[in-house]
């Protein structure tokens, strides 16, 4: 048998006051919180499940357009997603660090000629390491400081691969349109979440020489091209939840109905 949970208030909102505030806060208490706990249930059965993945990133993303896109500069629309999902996670939710993926940004440059003259630079301001050293997250720079050097340095170097982008476009890019994890990439988690941290880097894929052990092929592989950025799946059910009470406090605070009448699941 399914049950379902009412929609209705209770208790009834007795005045103005009362109706307005429950208008705004309902959406954050049934639906997305609603959603949430179907996420926190799927990786209750798999750490790795996809579909909680899906459904997370989605939801994020949900509750950005909803917050942002009415503030969003013209000059953003073109990548309007990531403008609001961005701003959610580095305005809304408190446990996340935006830094810059210096191998991510590297591998980037690579795949367009304009952008080949940035690399000398970037790797001699933010070196990447060789033979077996996983990159730790400490040696991306704070989206800041990177943004203030790459000003004086390399105004045209590529900006969107700050952590934030990366999830954008690893994690819910990727899972949305094509069913696939970190672009294609999947990288396992090796490590303990308390310790190393729900963002981290891992040795990934790079090209085999056959004439090579595996070993010495990654002694001589380039670790921009196998290093890889990685987010502890669970992770982003923990921002989903911090950015519905941020927004939800955010919105009670400037008397703000983002989502209009309050609809149905």
């Amino acid at each position: 048998m399914t049950t379902t949970t009412s929609h209705w208030p209770d208790p009834w909102p007795k005045t103005d006051e009362e109706v307005r505030r429950w208008r705004i806060c309902d959406p954050y208490e049934r639906y997305f919180q609603n959603r949430a706990n179907v996420v926190e249930r799927l990786f209750d059965q798999d750490l790795q499940s996809i579909d909680a993945i899906a459904l997370a990133v989605v939801s994020l993303g949900a509750l950005a357009e909803f917050r942002f896109a009415p503030e969003m500069p013209k000059e953003a629309r073109r990548d309007k997603d990531q403008y609001c999902f961005r701003r959610l996670l580095t305005e809304h939710c408190t446990s996340f660090l935006n830094r810059v993926s210096i191998p991510e940004l590297l591998r980037a440059t690579r795949t367009d000629p304009q952008f080949a003259a940035f690399e000398a630079p970037v790797k001699a301001k933010y070196p990447v390491a060789r033979f077996y050293q996983v990159r730790e997250v400490g040696e991306d720079p704070l989206v800041a400081d990177f943004t203030a050097w790459a000003d004086a340095n390399c105004p045209g170097v590529p900006r969107q691969y700050d952590y934030a982008g990366c999830i954008h476009r690893h994690y819910r890019n990727a899972v949305i349109h094509e069913l696939r994890v970190a672009g294609g990439r999947e990288a396992g988690y090796f490590g303990n979440v308390e310790e190393d941290g729900p963002i981290y880097y891992v040795n990934g894929p790079h090209d085999d020489d056959p004439e090579l052990d595996a070993a010495d092929q990654l002694m001589q592989a380039d670790p921009v091209e196998y290093i890889r950025f990685g987010v502890y799946p669970p992770y982003l059910l923990a921002l989903l939840r911090e950015a519905i009470v941020s927004v939800r406090g955010w919105a009670l605070a400037n008397d703000r109905d983002l989502f209009g009448i309050a609809g149905d699941d």
